[in-house]
């Protein structure tokens, strides 16, 4: 069998890259790969237990927080569920240490592992460094979204990056207008770019036997606490709906770091009707899905909205904002189904700002939470079965096996 390396810039299994390394693990480890990973953390952490299934001595960390590297990890996002730096915030002195540190911690794994593949997550600056590095290995760029995102943010790496992405022998996109995007900003031809898509752990996000009606009809946001994720507007917009307290609630799976984690955490903390439960284990997140009624997701931007997924394959209502490529994402089938509505995003500056009309934006939440609500009240049904094959299709094992063939 082959030997794949695995990289990772930030830490494992704390977002949606996170989860997604962690799913291609599990998948090649049933098909007997041999594997190795390399990730960011900090020496205080404890994101080894996070990949329970590479041995100790073929996982590699990067530690930041420390003398070397005297700086948090740094995030794709400007939000993460854990302190962090940002990219737009590093100079060139940053970046070489941050060179410097990873640099010594690949040509370790390579030489140690002598990986005959590796997966490299985000279309960024370690993916990049890693073919400058390695150009006769093969790589394969796993694109998240946040790579475009990056080069508007922290123009001062764009160039170097787009060099080295373009070196890259296979991308994995998630959709047809991400291929497209990844094609034209990183100028990279077609045939290298493979649509993909994103998988869902259907051990943990499964229906319910029975649906059990709850006594209050319970909403569920599962993401960073974060404005780009349109946290806020939710928040107004569930505090604005016409119905008693006792009859709704929206439960919160949340985590982030800073200022604006702490002011959305405020407006929680103020709200009669809502409540932060934090991070849980997929497991857990799985068990209140199948005991809530509707899932929303208002993100500004997205790169793998995999939790969608999840929250269907737990036959879940979704309302999602109509992010770009996610309507042919998910299919005609389900779009037609009633299961899934969409938002209309207002219009933004830098990908996940809002430029204007925000007040209209959380009106069109509000009324999409109100019809959904009234739908859950009023009992009604809709065909999750033909749902649930649907969904079947895109779980991890039958996304590793597609990604098998670019090996």
């Amino acid at each position: 069998m082959k030997k794949i390396l695995h990289i990772l810039a930030q830490r494992p299994g704390m977002t949606g890259s996170g989860i997604f390394i962690q799913s291609l693990v599990r998948e090649a480890h049933k098909k007997g790969y041999n594997q190795s990973v390399i990730y960011g953390t900090t020496p205080k952490s404890e994101d080894s237990k996070l990949i329970p299934l590479i041995p100790e001595e073929l996982k590699f960390p990067v530690n930041f927080e420390t003398e070397e590297l005297p700086f948090p990890v740094v995030g794709m996002s400007d939000i993460m569920p854990y302190n962090n730096r940002t990219y737009s915030s590093m100079d060139n002195h940053s970046l070489q240490l941050w060179k410097s540190s990873f640099k010594k911690v690949l040509l370790k794994a390579v030489e140690e592992f002598k990986p005959d593949i590796v997966i490299s997550h985000h279309l960024w600056l370690l993916t990049s460094y890693v073919k400058e590095l390695f150009p006769n290995i093969r790589v394969v760029g796993v694109s998240h979204g946040t790579g475009l995102r990056q080069l508007t943010l922290a123009k001062q790496f764009s160039e170097y990056v787009k060099k080295g992405i373009s070196k890259i022998d296979i991308i994995l996109a998630l959709n047809e207008y991400q291929k497209n995007e990844i094609s034209k900003s990183y100028n990279i031809p077609k045939c290298k770019i493979k649509i993909t898509g994103t998988g869902y752990n259907s051990s943990a996000f499964f229906p319910p036997l029975e649906k059990k009606r709850n006594k209050k009809a319970r909403v569920i946001y599962a993401g960073k606490m974060s404005k780009a994720k349109g946290v806020e507007q939710l928040i107004n917009s569930f505090n604005s709906l016409p119905f008693k307290k006792e009859e709704i609630e929206l439960l919160m799976f949340s985590a982030g770091s800073g200022k604006e984690a702490e002011y959305l955490s405020k407006m929680v903390e103020d709200s009669s009707n809502i409540v932060n439960m934090g991070m849980v284990s997929n497991s857990e997140l799985g068990e209140h899905f199948r005991e809530a009624d509707i899932f929303i997701l208002p993100s500004l931007y997205e790169g793998v909205p995999l939790v969608i997924l999840e929250a269907l394959a737990s036959g879940l209502k979704v309302i999602t904002t109509d992010l770009p490529g996610l309507k042919s994402w998910v299919g005609e089938d389900i779009n037609r189904s009633g299961i899934i509505t969409y938002i209309d995003l207002p219009p933004l500056k830098n990908r996940d700002c809002i430029e204007s009309g925000e007040k209209e934006f959380e009106n069109r939440i509000k009324k999409a939470l109100e019809l959904s609500i009234n739908g859950v009240i009023d009992n009604r049904k809709y065909n999750t079965e033909n749902i649930n094959k649907l969904v079947e299709k895109r779980s991890w094992e039958a996304l590793f096996e597609k990604i098998e063939t670019y090996f």
